[in-house]
């Protein structure tokens, strides 16, 4: 996908305006409202399950400010144009309500809550 390619080429750009970058890239093979799994088939005929989305979530330190910020990304499994849009940014809480998962758990509470729930799309050049 296109649109994934440049998100990648922006995450790359994003190390040089912080100290540390996390980040955490991921499929969703079945969704709460769609649990059907759907598959196809490999070089060697195995069945490989095909992912309904996928998810890229982001958190970026820098030492100077002393501040942790995050954004979130979510792909349905369909056709994008040639660049990653504001339509495809979110939260990194409704990253986390959509897979179940808790990416930044090692942060203080106080400090994981504000950040995972902060939308600032203009920060990261949307």
């Amino acid at each position: 996908q296109r649109a994934w390619a440049d998100l990648e080429g922006r995450v790359r750009g994003y190390t040089s305006s912080c100290d540390t970058l996390y980040v955490v890239t991921g499929a969703v093979l079945a969704t709460e409202t769609d649990a059907t799994m759907e598959y196809a088939k490999d070089n060697d005929g195995n069945n490989v399950a095909v992912p309904k989305a996928y998810y890229k979530v982001l958190l970026k330190y820098n030492i100077a400010s002393n501040r942790y910020s995050s954004i979130g990304f979510w792909f349905e499994h369909r056709g994008y144009g040639n660049t990653v849009t504001i339509s495809e940014t979110q939260t990194v809480r409704e990253i986390e309500e959509r897979t179940g998962f808790n990416f930044f758990a090692n942060l203080p509470d106080a400090v994981e809550n504000e950040v995972e729930t902060e939308y600032n799309p203009a920060a990261w050049g949307f």
